[in-house]
């Protein structure tokens, strides 16, 4: 298919083993399965792409963080204090990172907004259109996790495509590459993607 797929190991079986000359004493190096994902940089990834293990561990950590910060003896407004400096930042950072799809990010959200609204004195069940609209509009303008994990992205993507880093370089090839496979003069980022997407190719 002209594209690269990694084998599981029944359909590729080996191992691998790394000699040293002085000692001639052979090490077999860890074989890991493509959906296995390992921490690297403080994200865990998988080299099929996939972000399961990362999902997971993001919902086990912000689970078992508030339930220690619900059970202590803050008080409401360190209890807030507490999430929104030094347990949301940890929960969102790895997700910026990762392919993670608009139901990923509800999970997590679900359990960060929940303890925000004990946090605040609301009901868990308060209206979320209330709790996330704009003051403009009567809401409260909480920003949710799809809101603060896209917010990220776009300022990392800004970040990286106006310097002069090597992610930047990989990025101004992608957007070049991207444009041309679209086939229009104008730039494909001020198109709609439902009309669009389908002449670009899906990646993870």
């Amino acid at each position: 298919t002209g594209r690269i797929q990694y084998e599981k190991r029944k359909n590729a079986p080996g191992d691998i083993t790394l000699r040293n000359p002085e000692t001639k004493i052979e090490t077999p190096i860890l074989r890991i399965e493509p959906n296995e994902g390992r921490r690297t940089l403080g994200v865990i990834l998988a080299p099929d792409g996939n972000c399961s293990q990362q999902i997971s561990k993001s919902k086990e950590l912000a689970a078992t963080y508030i339930g220690k910060i619900k059970h202590s003896k803050l008080s409401k407004q360190g209890k807030w204090t507490a999430v929104t400096t030094i347990l949301e930042p940890a929960v969102m950072y790895p997700l910026m990172a990762i392919n993670s799809t608009r139901t990923d990010l509800e999970k997590i959200d679900r359990i960060l907004t929940n303890f925000k609204c004990s946090a605040l004195g609301l009901n868990e069940h308060f209206p979320r259109a209330i709790l996330y609209g704009p003051m403009a509009l009567g809401g409260m303008s909480l920003p949710n996790t799809i809101t603060k994990n896209t917010s990220t992205r776009i300022t990392y993507f800004l970040y990286h495509t106006r310097t002069n880093t090597p992610i930047g370089k990989k990025l101004d090839a992608s957007i070049t590459f991207l444009q041309f496979e679209v086939g229009l003069f104008d730039h494909f980022l001020t198109m709609p993607f439902s009309q669009y997407g389908h002449l670009c190719t899906t990646t993870l």
